[in-house]
């Protein structure tokens, strides 16, 4: 079924991220416009519930967008919180538990756990803590007791069957030589003179800029000619780009700068407005990542890829099994 987050959900979010109220305890109070959002089996999803799941969203998705746009992200993120919530509940119906009372050992754990790291072993601190974020113990027992059931289940139905089949990483790392390659880099120090003002001027600037290359080339330190002479390119560190590709230089400074031994002085560059004083201090050339280094990231991305596959699978088998119903802003969807 297409998820569809009705009018009312989108409006108490803008409302929320344009009041900035849904950033504290107020959150807790949306009975004014809260209405249910999706139903799993016996299970009731809220507007509210989504919006507090999205909280930490909306103060980004603030920063970085306003109008139409940000509108659009809260409604993508909306969407995502729900799905998020429902698939939650449908691991949680899936829980079998022969011994609660372990369970409830393991929240006490927690609990203790918690208090001493956090709060330095002070109960009545976490209990403030618990206060200004509207949340009673016992909500936040039931809350760290669905944690703690999610995480077996999914231990159990989708962790413990990732498995990476024998010579599956050396298959992919052989299947994609390009991208284990290492591009040639050289590290590079630069003066940068800026060409200005009239002709008389430029052929000055010209003039000082083959001086500091004579300059750089009999051996005086180009580190400090930088941090007197240079224009930009961060003087005061001596000119230093660090260790850079070719492609991300300009193509004169590239071509000079390719032509050039270790320890050389560049003649100097001329691209468009700007001259370049250029010492190559070093360079690497192009290589190849071995599989042995390659091996942990490739055999990562395998677990993280047949995880997400298992997941989804056995997510989708929940659902199959489960009632699952989405309104549209806490009205029936047709």
């Amino acid at each position: 079924m297409t998820h569809v987050i009705g009018k009312r959900l989108l409006h108490l979010a803008i409302s929320c991220t344009a009041g900035l109220y849904c950033v504290s305890a107020e959150c807790a109070d949306m009975n004014l416009v809260d209405g249910v959002v999706a139903t799993v089996n016996d299970k009731r999803i809220l507007i509210s519930d989504v919006t507090k799941t999205a909280i930490p969203v909306y103060r980004k998705l603030m920063q970085a967008y306003s109008g139409a746009e940000l509108k659009a992200k809260i409604e993508e993120t909306n969407k995502e919180a729900l799905d998020s919530l429902i698939e939650r509940q449908l691991v949680l119906t899936s829980y079998e538990n022969p011994n609660p009372a372990g369970l409830n050992m393991a929240v006490e754990d927690q609990l203790d756990q918690i208090i001493g790291s956090s709060f330095k072993g002070d109960r009545s601190a976490f209990m403030e803590a618990l206060t200004s974020e509207n949340i009673s113990l016992q909500e936040w027992k039931n809350q760290m007791r669905d944690n703690l059931m999610v995480s077996v289940v999914k231990r159990r139905e989708v962790d413990s069957k990732v498995i990476v089949a024998p010579g599956e990483s050396r298959r992919l790392y052989d299947a994609n030589p390009e991208k284990y390659k290492i591009p040639e880099k050289v590290q590079l120090r630069m003066i940068v003179i800026r060409l200005a003002g009239s002709d008389s001027d430029k052929t000055l600037k010209k003039q000082q800029a083959e001086t500091l290359r004579r300059k750089a080339v009999a051996g005086e330190d180009f580190a400090s000619l930088a941090k007197s002479f240079s224009e930009d390119v961060q003087p005061e560190k001596g000119g230093d780009l660090g260790w850079v590709e070719y492609g991300e230089l300009k193509t004169e400074v590239a071509n000079a700068a390719s032509k050039t031994s270790a320890g050389g002085i560049c003649p100097v560059v001329e691209a468009g407005d700007t001259l370049f004083v250029v010492k190559v201090e070093a360079r690497r050339e192009a290589s190849v990542i071995p599989f042995e280094e390659a091996r942990v990231e490739i055999e990562q991305q395998l677990r993280q890829q047949t995880y997400e596959r298992l997941y989804n699978s056995w997510i989708a088998k929940l659902r199959r099994r489960a009632y699952v119903r989405i309104s549209d802003g806490g009205k029936p969807s047709q």
